[in-house]
């Protein structure tokens, strides 16, 4: 439906229609599939022309009504109408909660040039109210997330091909390394020498491939040069695909190994 956008910058969506399928059946039928409100209105913003989608949501034609009333039940111009400056030539996108029906529509609001050289709007609307509520969720599921890793009691971070994409607060306790100078370096940052690497590498990834998840203790190297003890577990975030990236926590047992010495 996104093409719409493009071509309301030049053109009516009669004009673009009708350069593409010729007749006025197939005009109102493409109009129509896009699944949005396509409106016209005058100087005085009463409405000239309703597609079959707006005419359906509103219940009847109401051309020659204020669009204000129309879809938002105002009395005047909505408060947020930016009218003025489309018939001087802009084109305007903006997303509005519509307080008629508490939904939400994004609108490309366009010029359109009549043969006596007068302006009016014309506008196609998109209700997008289930895209925001989707991208909300996935906002607030993406908080709870980083809460729940900033709160965990061990090291979690994620590695793809063996380097560093991100890490928690608790890694940063344990190593020393704030997260930014971990950032796409290599995981050999964690380990005293490369024997120590690549043991943990060769044992890890083979649990995984017969496992599906591998754990080794190891050692790991902090900033300050001191030994921490580390328990390691490792699970790819897609199994068949280990360059999506691998996940692993780190529980430090320093105390509890020097414990059992």
């Amino acid at each position: 439906m996104w093409w719409w956008f493009f071509f309301f910058k030049q053109k009516t969506a009669y004009e673009v229609l009708r350069s593409l399928v010729g007749s006025e059946m197939c005009i109102r039928d493409s109009i129509d599939s896009t699944g949005g409100m396509v409106f016209v209105a005058s100087p005085d913003l009463r409405l000239e022309y309703m597609n079959e989608t707006a005419r359906r949501r509103i219940g009847r034609d109401l051309t020659g009504n204020p669009c204000f009333k129309v879809f938002y039940g105002f009395e005047e111009r909505c408060p947020w109408c930016l009218a003025g400056l489309v018939l001087q030539g802009e084109t305007i996108r903006q997303e509005v909660l519509n307080p008629s029906d508490n939904r939400w529509y994004s609108s490309v609001l366009t010029p359109l040039r009549r043969e006596d050289g007068s302006v009016c709007l014309q506008a196609l609307v998109f209700d997008v109210t289930e895209q925001k509520e989707a991208r909300a969720e996935l906002l607030r599921n993406e908080a709870l997330l980083r809460s729940i890793l900033q709160a965990a009691p061990a090291g979690v971070g994620m590695v793809r091909n063996r380097i560093i994409e991100w890490t928690n607060e608790q890694v940063s306790r344990i190593t020393g390394y704030a997260p930014e100078e971990l950032k796409g370096r290599s995981a050999r940052v964690f380990y005293p020498d490369d024997e120590e690497f690549d043991r943990v590498g060769r044992h890890k990834y083979a649990e995984i491939q017969r496992r599906g998840t591998g754990s080794i203790v190891t050692a790991w190297r902090r900033k300050d040069g001191r030994i921490a003890n580390i328990f390691l577990s490792s699970t790819p975030v897609d199994p068949g695909d280990l360059s999506a990236g691998v996940v692993f926590t780190a529980l430090d047992i320093t105390e509890k190994k020097a414990a059992q010495d």
